[in-house]
Order: C-alpha cells, then sequence, then structure tokens
C-alpha cells in the first residue's frame, strides 16, 4: 500500500468512527427499548432497525479492515436474526450480552487497541445453543456462529446480502477522473446506504474547527462594542459642539458691538497701538464662526454615517454570531441518551425496580453546556438510585408500586434559558438528617441550627462532604456530588433549585442559558472599578432612603415588597478601597438586589451606570478560580471590567460580620454630646449590665422594669435611644414599641430590641412594628450593642 492508499484509509477511518457512533448508539438505545416494549408490533420494527444498523456497521469495519469488529457484528446480526424469527426471547440474559457485545466493538472502535474477542463471541454462541430446529438445509444459526467463533477469517457474508459500503481512490491531485463529467471534481465517494441521498444535507466537521471558528465570531462582539463606543464618543463630541454654538450665539453681538466700539473710537483717535490687536482678534472670532458652522455641519454628517455602519455592523455580527451558535446547539437527547443503559445497570445491581422517564430530547442546547452537565446529572442520578429511591420491599411497607419512578425532563424557559428537572419518587430530603450532618462537619453552629427553616436546610445538601447517607458506597455518600452539581450550573450562570418532601420524593431543577459566550450584564462602579453583574441575577436595582435602612443583629436590612433583605456594603465583599463617598449627604443609597437559588441580598454601590451586551473572556488556567469573580470582559471603551459571581457575592454576603455598615457617617462636635438612653428590663441582672455598658460608654442612662413603666417615663422625659426586653410583665416590648410609634411627639425615637426571642417570625414582627435594631441575648457582644447604639444616636 503505497503512502497515498495509507493517508486515505488513515482519513477514512476518522469519517468511519464518526458514523459507528451513530450506529452504536442508536443499536444500544434500540437493545433498552426492546426491553421496555410489550407490543409485538413495536419489536419487530425495533428489531429491523437494530438489524440494519448492525448489518451497516458490520461493513463499515470491513471496509476499513477492522476484522474483530466484523466478527461481532456478524454475531450480533445472528441472535438479532433468531429474535425476529422469534427462535430466541429477548430476555435480560441475552440483552445484556447484546449490549455487552456492542460496548466491546464501540471499545475497538475507539481506541483502536486489539484485546481478544473470543469471550463475547462465545457468550453469543451460548445463548444461541437451544433454538428451535431448523427445516432449511443451509446452516443453522448457532452453526454459522460457531463457525465465527472458531474461525479466525472474517465469515463469509450472505449472498442475499451485497456490502453496503464501497471506496473509490481518486487520482492524483490536478488529474480529473475520466468518468467525471465536465463540472465535477476530484472527490472521494463513501456510500452508506442506498437510502442516503447521494446530494447530502449534512456533512462532518471537527467540532473543534466549529469552536475555533466560534470564538473568532465572539471577537467580533468586542469590534462592535467599540464600534458603538466610536459613534457614542461622536455624540458626545458633537453635543459638547453644540452647547458651544448656543454660547457663540449669545456672545457673538456682543462682538459686534465691540467691533463697532473699537471702529468709533479709532475715529477719534483713541484706541493707540492696540486698534491692529482688537480687530485682528474680532476678525477671528468672526470668521470662527463660520469655521465652527462647517465643522459642526461634517460632524453631524460623520455622526449620521457612523450611526448607520453602526447599526449594519451590529446587525450583521448579531446575525453571525447567532448563526454560529446555531450550529454548536445540539439536540438534548446526546446528552440524555446515554441513561437508560446507566439506570438499568445501576438499578440492576442495587437490585432496585425503577422505571425511567425522559422528556425534551430535542431542546437544543449549546454543546459545551451539554458536555459540561453530564457529570452533575450523572450525580443527580446515581444518588437518586443509591439512597433516594428505595427498593421493592420498602417501597410496598409504604404503600407504594415496586416499581420506582425517576424521570429526567428538559424544557425551554424562553428563548434564552432551559431548565433540566430530575424527580424520583423516592423517601426525600429529610431536612432533620441534613442540619444534623451539617451540625457534625462543623459547617453551621447551634445557634444558625435552630434558626434555619426546613426549606433553608435542604440547601446544606451543596456544602462539601454533606451527607445524609448512613454508609458510603461506590455511588454516593461522600457528599462531594451534589458540591459539584451547584458549582458546575453555577459557573455556567445557572442556578440549583431543590424541592423535597419527606416519604414523598424530590425534584431538583437546573436553570441553564442555552448558549454560551455573551450574555446581558449590569455595569456597576463599585468604588473607583467598573463591574458587570449579570442582569439575570438581578431582581432590581434603585435607592433606598437612608433612615428606611433597620439594624437586625447588627446586620444593615431593608424591607423590599414586605420582605426583610440583608444589606451590604459591595466594596466590604469585593475587599476593595470605597470611593469618594458623593452620597454621605444624600438622603439614598444606591442598591442592586441580587438573586440565587432561593436566596436574595441587597447590595449598596456606588453607581449603576447601564446594561449592555458582555462578551466572557475567560482569565485563564492560574486565575481559573477567584472568589467572588466568574470571568473577565473589555468594555466599548476598552476598559477591562471583572465579571461577578453572583452565587460567590451572596455566600460572602451571609459570613460578613461586625459593626452595621453604614455606621461610618461622620458625626459633628454638636452630635457628640451626651445621648440620654432608657432601659426596659424586667430582669434586674440584665438591667444593670445593660447599664454599666452604655454608661461606661459615656451615655446617661434611667431604666424602667417593664413596659408600662418605660411609656410614663417617656412621657415625663426625654430620651435619644430606647433599648428594651421583649417578654416583661404587664406591657411587654412589642406593645411599647407600637405605642411609641402611633405617638406623634415619640415616633422617631430609635427603638433597640434585646431579647431572648430569636425565631424568624420573632425577629420579622420586631421589625414590621418598628424596632431599628433586633440584638439576640444568647449571641450578646457588648461591642455590638454599641456600635448600634451609636449608628442610632
Amino acid at each position: 500500500m503505497d503512502t497515498r492508499e495509507e493517508e486515505f484509509l488513515k482519513r477514512l477511518k476518522a469519517t468511519f468512527k464518526i458514523e459507528a457512533d451513530e450506529h452504536v448508539q442508536t443499536i444500544s438505545s434500540g437493545l433498552l427499548d426492546l426491553e421496555n416494549t410489550s407490543n409485538p408490533e413495536g419489536k419487530n420494527q425495533i428489531l429491523e432497525t437494530i438489524y440494519r444498523e448492525a448489518h451497516s456497521l458490520k461493513g463499515a469495519a470491513r471496509a476499513v479492515n477492522l476484522r474483530d469488529v466484523e466478527k461481532i457484528c456478524q454475531a450480533i446480526e445472528t441472535v438479532l436474526s433468531l429474535l425476529k424469527k422469534e427462535e430466541l426471547q429477548p430476555s435480560s440474559q441475552v440483552l445484556d450480552t447484546l449490549l455487552d457485545s456492542v460496548e466491546g466493538a464501540a471499545k475497538l472502535i475507539s481506541t483502536d487497541e486489539v484485546f481478544p474477542i473470543g469471550e463475547l463471541l462465545q457468550r453469543l454462541s451460548d445463548i444461541t445453543s437451544e433454538p428451535a430446529a431448523s427445516t432449511d438445509s443451509s446452516p443453522s444459526a448457532p452453526e454459522r456462529l460457531a463457525s465465527i467463533v472458531s474461525n479466525d477469517k472474517p465469515p463469509k457474508p450472505d449472498d442475499s446480502v451485497t456490502p453496503e459500503l464501497s471506496v473509490q481512490l481518486p487520482p492524483t491531485s490536478g488529474q480529473p477522473s475520466a468518468s467525471m463529467g465536465p463540472n465535477q471534481t476530484s472527490a472521494r465517494t463513501v456510500q452508506t446506504d442506498s437510502k442516503r441521498s447521494t446530494q447530502a444535507e449534512t456533512i462532518r466537521i471537527q467540532s473543534s474547527k466549529l469552536d475555533s471558528l466560534l470564538y473568532q465570531v465572539e471577537e467580533m462582539v468586542a469590534v462592535k462594542m467599540a464600534v458603538n463606543q466610536r459613534v457614542s464618543d461622536l455624540k458626545s463630541v458633537k453635543l459638547n459642539l453644540d452647547l458651544h454654538g448656543k454660547q457663540w450665539a449669545k456672545v457673538c453681538p456682543e462682538v459686534r458691538i465691540l467691533k463697532g466700539i473699537v471702529q468709533n473710537l479709532e475715529s477719534c483717535g483713541a484706541t493707540g497701538n492696540y486698534r491692529p490687536q482688537l480687530l485682528k482678534i474680532i476678525d477671528f472670532l468672526e470668521s470662527n464662526e463660520a469655521t465652527l458652522k462647517t465643522i459642526e455641519g461634517r460632524l453631524k454628517t460623520l455622526t449620521s454615517m457612523a450611526e448607520n455602519d453602526s447599526r449594519q455592523a451590529s446587525s450583521m455580527v448579531d446575525d453571525l454570531l447567532e448563526d454560529m451558535k446555531s450550529v454548536l446547539m445540539l439536540p438534548s437527547a446526546t446528552l440524555l441518551e446515554m441513561f437508560p443503559r446507566l439506570v438499568r445497570d445501576l438499578s440492576g445491581d442495587q437490585k432496585k425496580k425503577i422505571k425511567l422517564t425522559i422528556d425534551g430530547g430535542d431542546i437544543e442546547i449549546d454543546r459545551r453546556i451539554l458536555e459540561e452537565m453530564k457529570d452533575p446529572l450523572i450525580h443527580l442520578v446515581r444518588n437518586a438510585i443509591d439512597h433516594g429511591l428505595e427498593g421493592p420491599d420498602a417501597r410496598s411497607r409504604k404503600g407504594k408500586s415496586e416499581e420506582g419512578s425517576l424521570s429526567i425532563s428538559i424544557s425551554q424557559l424562553g428563548a434564552k434559558k432551559a431548565e433540566i428537572v430530575v424527580t424520583d419518587d423516592g423517601s426525600g430530603i429529610d431536612p432533620e438528617k441534613v442540619k444534623l450532618a451539617a451540625l457534625r462537619r462543623n459547617i453551621i453552629t447551634d445557634q444558625e441550627l435552630r434558626n434555619l427553616s426546613n426549606e433553608e436546610a435542604i440547601y446544606l445538601i451543596f456544602k462539601s462532604e454533606v451527607s445524609t447517607s448512613p454508609i458510603i458506597t461506590d455511588l454516593s455518600g461522600r457528599g462531594l456530588g451534589l458540591a459539584i452539581v451547584r458549582e458546575k450550573a453555577e459557573k455556567l450562570g445557572g442556578i440549583v433549585i431543590v424541592e423535597s418532601k419527606v416519604g414523598a420524593g424530590t425534584v431538583f431543577r437546573i436553570q441553564l442559558p442555552v448558549t454560551l459566550a455573551t450574555f446581558r450584564g449590569t455595569l456597576a462602579k463599585v468604588g473607583s472599578e467598573l463591574f458587570v453583574i449579570p442582569t439575570v441575577n438581578v431582581i432590581r436595582a434603585g435607592r433606598v432612603r437612608r433612615d428606611s435602612i433597620r439594624t437586625v443583629e447588627n446586620r444593615d436590612t431593608i424591607t423590599m415588597n414586605g420582605h426583610v433583605l440583608s444589606l451590604v456594603r459591595m466594596t466590604d465583599i469585593l475587599e476593595i478601597e470605597p470611593g469618594p463617598d458623593q452620597d454621605e449627604k444624600s438622603q439614598f443609597v444606591t442598591i442592586v438586589i441580587l438573586g440565587a437559588a432561593e436566596q436574595k441580598i441587597a447590595f449598596s454601590v456606588d453607581a449603576i451606570l447601564n446594561e449592555q451586551e458582555v462578551l466572557v473572556k475567560s482569565m485563564g488556567r492560574q486565575l481559573s478560580r477567584v472568589r467572588n469573580v466568574s470571568a473577565g470582559t473589555v468594555l466599548g471603551s476598552g476598559q477591562v471590567a471583572l465579571i461577578l459571581n453572583v452565587s460567590d457575592l451572596i455566600r460572602s454576603a451571609m459570613r460578613i460580620t461586625g459593626e452595621s455598615l453604614f455606621a461610618h457617617t461622620k458625626k459633628s462636635q454638636e452630635v457628640l454630646k451626651r445621648k440620654s438612653i432608657l432601659v426596659v428590663e424586667d430582669s434586674i441582672t440584665s438591667r444593670m449590665l445593660l447599664k454599666n455598658i452604655l454608661e461606661s460608654a459615656g451615655y446617661d442612662v434611667q431604666t424602667a422594669v417593664d413596659g408600662a413603666d418605660a411609656w410614663a417615663t417617656l412621657k415625663i422625659g426625654k430620651f435619644d435611644v430606647v433599648v428594651s426586653d421583649i417578654e416583661m410583665p404587664r406591657m411587654d416590648g412589642f406593645e411599647l414599641t407600637a405605642k411609641i410609634r402611633g405617638d406623634e411627639t415619640l415616633k422617631n425615637v430609635p427603638v433597640v430590641v434585646v431579647t431572648s426571642l430569636e425565631s424568624r417570625e420573632d425577629r420579622e414582627r420586631g421589625i414590621d412594628i418598628g424596632a431599628n435594631a433586633y440584638i439576640i441575648k444568647s449571641g450578646f457582644e457588648q461591642n455590638n450593642l454599641l456600635s448600634v447604639v451609636k449608628r442610632l444616636v
């Protein structure tokens, strides 16, 4: 074989591998469908499809000289022939052997490794050892299969079947074949099926080439943004010139008057030696008016042309990018097709009966996203099978069907998002077990545990090493799988939502973008830097009144639509120097409310500038994981901006402790005079403790033994702050706070609640009735109290 033929055969094998993957996948899927199909007509159709695919694979393998693959396919054909004739039943043993044989053929194709296939062929021979007797004089199927096992030579094909793959080597480059027409060019022809059109509507291209092309097209987005920025710059220049023109229009009459005065003074001989200079300046100003009008007209034309060019370039880049994205969009079936076999094998190992339902295979998603979500979905399915779905006996005792239900569905959420839903009807997630597992791993404290709702506790399963499984298996129990699921989803700009009911099952919802590369981002100024926040995570952006900020457990909070949200300074989270506080004297604070999964937190920023298209730029392997940052981008102005990771921001914000974030407002000397505080506490020990702490800090302190005593004291005295307990005789702290807020003269007096009541309902009630701060006694620190009081006075 000469070099040209070797090169051609090498390329032909590469093409064969792609085609063979399709055949192998179709055969595997068909065998799994065969196991779940009871309709005889449906079985016959599936068998016919599998038989044709195996036959096509055998012919293609022969053409590229893969003899072992050819032998396996021939043996599979023999078994399928018996199944078609109903001389063999599709038992689990038969299907297991066929699936293992297909997997062996796939391994031979993909790795080019040579390994013994005698065991596979023997297993295929064994399952056909007792078929019904045939009246045909030709060799029986078992005999043909036995000959394959004992003969290293390729089997002789049936006379009734002609090979379906032929290869025609092209002549040397530049020498057209004699059989070619005048309009044809030299080509390699591979015929694989008489039903396939010779004028193929699809071609095979290496995905790496498409990726490279897409990356180049994505770079055009930066060009588009730069062009738009130039248009914006031209408009800014034109605006400045227009303003100059208006100012000149006001001054022009004065210039003419000045010129007349100079000329009049000249006639009187009073201008002296300054006349030439004055007239020269006046003439220049007059001629400058004409020059400015010319520039203005030219600039107007250039701006109009630039706007037109920008629109055309934007349209072309957008269309090109969308077309390239669509090229890399694949049906979700390419991801889902592996799960029937996976579930079948795992359920068999676990001795569980599981019915798998798959839906949404026609939804198209970016190939890169599908590849990234492969491992997370495998983790979810393994978890569901290993310690989600119960065994037949356990399900029967619970009154459930012996067969568990597991479903994987993919659906479209608008034009830009898709949702992957994994559902099982197993035992569900027990939030109490999750809490204990997190507590054992020191992920949460006892106090945090008491404050967690069951819904919040379920999300602890995404913490590394948190697992409710009593044992560690090769499938699950290490507490790492779900952490990987969330990390992968968030890396792709998605979120994971969990819904579970003990004894009824669990639902995992993974919401993802359908494409990567570009997205809409909100540009925010934090300190002196610019950052991009993914718009999909922005719930609301705006301003809140500074006096509406309340402190709960020494954390700043705001109330939005009836919900209390934590407020955190973005500069503290990103650990950068705050910019000039231009809003310190302002009554408003600029905020952006961000959400990820079920968590929402408000962040204060210096300014929200705009929303725009963002081209994602990787920061390289050296910076593959930077806290609070997911990637970078180049703005149209050429400035580099970091893209923030919202999930990281929220986790970082939840760890922030210390004094109130807005307690840094400067106080004048007048405000630093001694303030008067009323402490309301029925416990004498707590009352004296609070009194000593506040007096040591320089405050005048008066005490009251309950709410009624405090109300009477407030009516005759003047206090800057009220520090009150909740549970007291005669009048509790809630009622006292309500009465203070309802009194015209006292309604602006700050109220700090210091109590042992730490439930979410009590905290929300305290804020609702008007408390400015809510401090829990179990976690009481005197610095917290002093910093809160300092802020309020």
